[in-house]
């Protein structure tokens, strides 16, 4: 299991910009797809895609918990949250 700190670096460019609320566990996808993305930001790079009924890993949610941290086959990114379970 990987373990982050709440503060996230997750542009890699030595600040971190996003505090994460950290609580891992598992959630399955609820809708037909959704997008993994690389910040908290629908305008932000998509880096992977899940599908509806897959298992991702819940790190942890923004502050507000509009987004989830999540790992899902070693990739970590944010997903918005209304679309987990």
């Amino acid at each position: 299991m990987i373990t982050l700190d709440g503060n996230v670096d997750v542009n890699h460019d030595g600040k971190n910009e996003t505090f994460v609320d950290v609580a891992p566990h598992d959630a399955t996808v609820n809708v037909a797809k959704l997008h993994v993305r690389s910040r908290p930001s629908e305008t932000s790079t998509v880096i992977d895609t899940v599908a509806f009924g897959d298992a991702v890993r819940v790190m942890g949610a923004t502050l507000n918990h509009a987004w989830s941290l999540v790992d899902h086959g070693g990739k970590t990114g944010f997903v918005a949250t209304r679309f987990i379970t």
